[in-house]
């Protein structure tokens, strides 16, 4: 932050001191120390909090992404739906009658 203002004012101004011989930077520095503190700790905590969020919504993310509609038989492991004509559709795959069925509507 410090460097970005020193671009915005002239240089001599960031030399100036005041009757206590300090400049802007540490009379702000001085009067602000707590308020940094503070917001330091709280940026921190956020960005935890935030990390915490990101990392389950990537995990639910994954999982429905991957999971079949209907889920497997636990025997066999095939997909339950297989013969429903939406898991098709959903699947994305297309027997080649389905699709001349398609065609002829």
């Amino acid at each position: 932050m410090e460097q970005y203002t020193k671009g915005l004012v002239p240089e001599d101004y960031t030399i100036r001191t005041n009757k206590s011989d300090k400049t802007a930077g540490e009379l702000f520095k001085q009067s602000y120390s707590s308020l940094i503190q503070d917001g330091g700790a709280w940026f921190k905590e956020n960005s935890e909090s935030c990390s915490v969020v990101t990392t389950l919504l990537a995990g639910v993310s994954f999982a429905t992404s991957s999971t079949i509609p209907g889920g497997n038989n636990s025997e066999t492991g095939k997909p339950t739906m297989k013969f429903i004509d939406y898991f098709d559709e959903y699947n994305g795959t297309y027997s080649k009658d389905k699709l001349d069925e398609m065609n002829d509507d």
